[in-house]
């Protein structure tokens, strides 16, 4: 406790003063990691495009079956049997026929 008012004051002032600055030091660490995790989706999703752009050999913006494969085997060291290999992408070319399907209706 203080003995008087003026150094109640002055220590109130020190305190909100040592909160403040506490507060602006943990948003300016959230607001810089906020930019790290940005940079850090950035650089991952550059890194995905390249592989996917590197396996499109005929340039479409598509992958058919065989360039989906290399991709896997290949790039990204994905080693699957054959069946469930087959099995996938026939699922996935039912979804994305099914999501163009929805589009046009």
């Amino acid at each position: 406790m203080a003995d008087d008012k003026p150094t109640r004051n002055l220590w109130v002032l020190g305190l909100q003063y040592l909160i403040d600055e506490y507060a602006k030091r943990q948003r300016d660490i959230i607001r810089d990691n906020k930019l790290d995790n940005l940079f850090s989706i950035f650089i991952f999703l550059s890194w995905i495009l390249s592989y996917l752009q590197f396996a499109d050999k005929d340039n479409l913006h598509t992958m058919n079956k065989l360039e989906c494969q290399r991709l896997l085997m290949d790039s990204l060291n994905v080693e699957l049997e054959e069946q469930i290999f087959e099995k996938l992408f026939q699922v996935k070319s039912i979804q994305s026929f099914a999501f163009l399907l929805s589009w046009t209706m």
